[in-house]
C-alpha cells in the first residue's frame, strides 16, 4: 500500500492532465472549438503509441539492471537515445501534420484555423521525459513523490488552462498542457539528482530539443507543404544525431557486423 497508493493517485491526477482542457474549452470558446481541438489532439496518438512502447520495455530494464554497477550509466544512455527518437518522431509528424490531419479527417483544416497540433507532439514529448525521469522514485520506494507531482501537475493544468484559453483559444490547451509536462519533468529532475542522481546528458539533450525546435520553426514558418525541403530538414537533423553520438553508432554496426 504504501508502494501501490501512491502510484495510483498520482494516476488518477494524469487523468486529469490529459483530459480536463476538453472539459474547460467549451466552457470558453464553444463546443465546436472543442471538437477541433479534440479531433486534433488524436493526432498525437503517434507519440503516446511510442511513449508506451517505451515504458513497456524500459520500466522493467529499469529495475533489473538497478542492482549493477553502471546502472545508472545505462539510464542516462536511455534518456538521451529516448530523446533522440522523440525529437526525430517529432519533426518527421510536424514536416507532414497538415496532410496527415486531412487524411485522418478532412474537416481538419489546421493551418487555416491557426492551430498546429504538432504542439500535441511536443506535449507527449515532455510527458514520456518526465515518465523516463520518474524512474528515481520508483527505485528508490519514494512513490509519495511522484503523487505529489502528479497532484500539482493536475492543478497547473487548470489553472493554466484557465488562463491560456480564453487568451490563445484551442492553441491555449496545447500550449497549457506543453507547460505542465515540462514544470513536472524539471521537477522530477531536480529531486531525482537529490535523491537518486543519474547523469543525464543534459547538454546534449537541450541541443537535441533546440535544433529540433529551431528545424521545425523553419519549416512551420516558411517551408509548410514543401516536400523537399521538409525532407532535408529532417536530414539535418539525423546529420546532428550522427554528429552527436558518432562513436555510439560506428559501436552499434561494428557490432552488428561482427555479430
Amino acid at each position: 500500500m504504501n508502494y501501490g497508493l501512491p502510484i495510483m493517485v498520482g494516476g488518477l491526477a494524469y487523468a486529469v492532465n490529459e483530459n480536463v482542457d476538453k472539459l474547460i474549452i467549451p466552457r470558453f470558446i464553444g463546443e465546436d472549438a472543442n471538437g477541433i481541438y479534440a479531433a486534433c489532439y488524436k493526432l498525437g496518438v503517434f507519440m503516446t503509441l511510442y511513449i508506451t512502447a517505451f515504458r513497456m520495455g524500459a520500466e522493467p530494464f529499469f529495475f533489473n539492471h538497478a542492482g549493477t554497477t553502471d546502472a545508472k550509466k545505462k539510464y542516462s544512455a536511455i534518456m538521451t537515445w529516448f530523446v533522440i527518437f522523440g525529437c526525430l518522431f517529432y519533426i518527421t509528424c510536424r514536416r507532414f501534420c497538415r496532410y496527415d490531419s486531412r487524411i485522418v479527417h478532412p474537416s481538419i483544416i489546421l493551418f487555416e484555423r491557426s492551430y498546429d497540433c504538432a504542439d500535441h507532439f511536443a506535449c507527449q514529448s515532455f510527458s514520456g521525459i518526465y515518465n523516463n525521469l520518474a524512474i528515481w522514485y520508483k527505485l528508490t520506494d519514494k512513490t509519495r513523490f511522484g503523487m505529489y507531482i502528479s497532484i500539482a501537475g493536475a492543478l497547473l493544468t487548470i489553472v493554466s488552462l484557465m488562463v491560456f484559453v480564453p487568451w490563445m483559444g484551442i492553441m491555449g490547451g496545447a500550449a497549457a498542457t506543453l507547460f505542465t509536462y515540462f514544470f513536472m519533468a524539471m521537477i522530477s529532475w531536480y529531486f531525482g539528482h537529490k535523491h537518486y542522481p543519474v547523469p543525464y546528458e543534459s547538454g546534449k539533450i537541450a541541443l537535441l530539443i533546440a535544433c529540433t525546435s529551431l528545424l521545425s520553426g523553419v519549416s512551420f514558418l516558411w517551408f509548410r507543404g514543401d516536400y523537399f525541403i521538409n525532407s532535408a530538414l529532417i536530414c539535418i537533423y539525423v546529420m546532428i544525431i550522427y554528429y552527436l553520438e558518432k562513436t555510439t553508432i560506428k559501436t552499434i554496426f561494428s557490432r552488428t557486423k561482427t555479430g
